[in-house]
């Protein structure tokens, strides 16, 4: 058996003495043969030996020991000890030269992937000369030994050639290939000497793939779990394996055979097989085949962005269908078809193809209602109103309009009956113009009014709205039509301080927005008048319903040069001022002079006498008609 070496490494070691010097040398081998030279890779072996040495540094003196000694070699826990002798001066030992000490072969088996690291120490230990101690140690990495080979595998689609990549460490390996898919086991190909190799899966063991997984292995699923595994042999000897796991696709698609479109609105199928923008009712039944293995698991049907999503059922319902394009003069729109199996994988797209009518669904324009009366206090009701519908042809059937109202007090559980009002249309719009109501309508209640348009197809819930006070809210009425309140609305025209004035003995509040109070019971209204004391206060109350005057007189007993004129022997009370007054003498018989009285010449003092009194009481009132004031307070 032949040896050769593969690489040879010293480690410097260390003494005790400066004199002296210590190393380890490791020397690897691999072995071979004549009859096979790779008798290393079957055995996957090195041979290593070991070797210590004492020796004089450059620039000591020559040198010489005697005397005994302890050596040893250790390699991976395989000490090695020796007692050894030398007779001093038996040899010498020049600088830089080495003396061999102890020698040792070790057998070492590399690991399964062919490398190896070892550690590896020597030593001396003696009393008897210098150097009394010395040691080495080290690691050393084994040459690789070749040994299995590397594989690698794409993940694949079931029924696709799966390439296998195979990495030989020496170009004379062959491998034998094996598979584990779940239970399923088997060999691939035995002892190919290929680097790539195209496995080929036969369709007996795909189907027993897709029988073993009818509910798996799908891509959206994460695909089957598989693995290669790639024996390597030198000769005929295995000498390592290695595994590879890939994932398995099965990508089968199913496959629709057929899609049956079903008008469930009864009121156009009465009409037209054409599809009616937004208000048909499409049912598609759906036939379709899953792959060996596989099960369907969902349908699914699309129109523009309208999308049913997965149903389990093949029975699928697609609404609100609004996509349409032209093609030879025909207004048409398309249904995707797909379906899913129980793998995941999606059939191709199957289309259903039908005629579009481009209807206009039936709706009140809600900004544009008003119920109202012909003026606050008759007991009419007008409606007008606009909408939109389809003036057009339904199948061979002209679409018409009709418009119709019922009403309600708003306080009552029960509608009126339903009356039509007539509509006028131009184009794809109708109007109702102030048209009115018949009955009669309290203008003193409150009504609610429901409105309703229809056409061939019919009314629609989705399309209902109620109004309360004008304000609209979502409802969806039994009948799908649209409620308006027609209120008794207070007016809110009087700012608070202003003044009603009614023949009715009724608060205004009643039909004015505010609180209101009766004032001046008994009195007429005066203007102010800021340049007029009695007048320049709002609201200031005076004066009286009657009146009476004030007089008097006052006269002197006689009259003498004290009162200086005859003037001042009678005098009147002048009723403004409450004094009394001088008459002024008019001549002759006058009613204020004194004429006919004359100074006695008496110097005596006068006596005075002077009365005051009232008229009778006489009425202030001018020709008047009584009304009602009422002022907004608040």
């Amino acid at each position: 058996m032949a040896r050769v070496l593969k690489q040879s490494k010293t480690i410097d070691g260390t003494t005790s003495s400066s004199s002296w010097t210590w190393k380890q040398v490791i020397n690897e081998y691999f072995e071979e043969d004549s009859s096979n030279s790779n008798y290393y890779i079957t055995s996957n072996k090195s041979i290593i030996v070991v070797q210590s040495y004492i020796g004089v540094p450059n620039g000591k003196s020559t040198s010489s020991f005697g005397g005994s000694a302890t050596t040893n070699i250790k390699c991976e826990g395989d000490n090695r000890s020796k007692s050894q002798s030398w007779i001093y001066q038996s040899f010498y030992i020049n600088p830089g030269a080495w003396k061999l000490i102890q020698e040792e072969e070790f057998t070492i088996e590399h690991s399964s992937d062919g490398k190896k690291n070892i550690s590896v120490s020597s030593g001396l230990s003696t009393s008897d000369f210098n150097p009394n101690s010395a040691s080495a140690s080290g690691n050393i990495e084994f040459t690789t030994i070749p040994r299995a080979s590397d594989i690698a595998v794409s993940n694949t689609d079931l029924g696709q050639n799966i390439p296998i990549t195979i990495g030989k460490k020496v170009d004379t390996f062959t491998s034998t290939l094996t598979y584990t898919i779940g239970t399923l086991t088997g060999t691939i190909v035995e002892k190919t000497g290929l680097s790539n190799y195209p496995w080929v899966m036969s369709s007996t063991l795909i189907n027993q793939i897709k029988n073993a997984y009818p509910n798996t292995g799908s891509y959206s699923k994460g695909g089957i779990e598989a693995k290669i595994t790639c024996k390597t042999y030198n000769g005929t000897t295995l000498i390592g394996s290695k595994d590879a796991t890939f994932k398995l696709y099965i990508t089968d698609k199913p496959t629709i055979s057929n899609a049956v479109r079903t008008e469930l609105n009864t009121k156009i199928s009465a009409l037209t097989t054409n599809v009616l923008r937004h208000v048909s009712q499409n049912k598609f039944t759906i036939t379709a085949t899953a792959s060996t293995g596989a099960t369907i698991t969902g349908y699914r049907v699309k129109n523009g962005t309208q999308d049913s999503g997965l149903s389990t059922s093949n029975v699928v319902n697609l609404n609100d269908i609004q996509t349409y394009y032209e093609e030879s003069n025909t207004l048409k729109t398309k249904f995707v078809v797909t379906c899913v199996d129980s793998r995941g994988n999606e059939s191709e797209e199957f289309l259903v193809v039908c005629n579009f009518t481009n209807y206009i669904q039936v709706s009140i324009n809600k900004t544009d209602v008003t119920i109202k009366r012909s003026s606050g206090t008759s007991n009419d009701c007008k409606i007008y109103a606009t909408g939109n519908f389809f003036n057009g042809k339904i199948g061979t059937t002209s679409n018409t309009i009709a418009f119709k109202a019922r009403s309600k007090l708003k306080t009552a559980t029960t509608w009126g009956s339903w009356t039509t009002v007539s509509a006028t249309y131009t184009g794809n719009t109708f109007k109702v113009n102030n048209v009115s109501i018949t009955g009669t309508f309290n203008y003193t209640e409150n009504y609610d009014f429901e409105l309703m348009a229809t056409d061939k197809i019919g009314e629609y819930d989705d399309y209902s709205k109620v109004f309360v006070n004008s304000v609209p809210t979502e409802k969806h009425h039994s009948k799908g039509a649209w409620i308006r309140e027609l209120s008794f609305e207070k007016a809110d025209i009087f700012p608070v301080g202003f003044i009603c004035i009614t023949a009715v003995n009724e608060n205004p509040s009643k039909y004015f927005v505010g609180t209101w109070k009766s004032i001046g019971e008994g009195k007429t209204l005066v203007g102010v008048d800021p340049s007029d004391t009695d007048f320049a206060t709002v609201k200031k109350t005076g004066g009286s319903k009657t009146h009476s005057h004030v007089y008097g007189v006052q006269y002197n007993s006689y009259y003498n040069s004290l009162f200086a004129s005859d003037s001042r022997l009678i005098r009147l009370l002048n009723g403004k001022t409450n004094t009394f007054v001088e008459a002024t003498s008019k001549g002759g018989n006058s009613e204020w002079g004194n004429s006919a009285l004359t100074a006695s010449g008496r110097t005596e003092t006068p006596d005075t006498y002077e009365t005051k009194t009232n008229t009778s009481e006489n009425s202030n009132l001018s020709p008047y008609l009584t009304v009602y004031f009422w002022e907004r307070i608040s």
